[in-house]
């Protein structure tokens, strides 16, 4: 199973009905045009915030989170916060670091989180700095903006966390 923890109007799918996708977001919008003349509509399978997520432990091998980009007290009606929402910039580094907990919760011991995030209010290495991961790869998308956007790979490390070695057993000799 996937969680698309933030699936908005699940812009970044091929296939936005995915069955083996649960859906997530704590809005729920019906189709409205948005200033750009695109019908918009936020309809997640579930309703509910990342921080906080309705799912026991271990249920899903992928988590794919695009958070809001936009950290600041930003009017709720700008077109970039219906579309995408915004985050506090007080308290964005908690908000995070909850979600980052939430999604090693939720995903297998082995489970991956993909990241999105763009640098528009803040840079990569700063958002980094609330993960309790370390990423494994990641790379930018070439927008024509002045902004840089990144796909980042993360893998729960919750079972190796517990075993200071992973021993892996191959042909009756274990290796370390």
């Amino acid at each position: 199973m996937i969680l698309d923890a933030t699936c908005g109007f699940k812009s970044t799918w091929f296939d936005k009905e995915n069955e083996k996708t649960v859906f997530l977001d704590h809005r729920k919008l019906q189709p409205f045009v948005c200033s750009d003349m695109r019908n918009w509509a936020v309809l997640p399978t579930v309703q509910a915030k990342w921080q906080h997520l309705p799912f026991r432990d271990d249920v899903f091998t992928c988590v794919y989170f695009d958070p809001p980009h936009i950290i600041s007290k930003a009017n709720p009606k700008m077109r970039m916060a219906v579309k995408y929402g915004t985050l506090d910039p007080w308290t964005w580094r908690d908000t995070i670091k909850k979600a980052f907990k939430e999604f090693m919760r939720v995903l297998k011991p082995t489970g991956i989180l993909v990241l999105k995030w763009n640098e528009t209010s803040k840079s990569l290495d700063e958002f980094l700095k609330c993960s309790p991961l370390k990423p494994l790869f990641g790379t930018p998308t070439k927008h024509n903006s002045r902004h840089q956007t990144w796909f980042v790979v993360f893998q729960n490390n919750v079972f190796n966390s517990e075993k200071s070695k992973l021993e892996i057993t191959l042909g009756g000799k274990q290796s370390q």
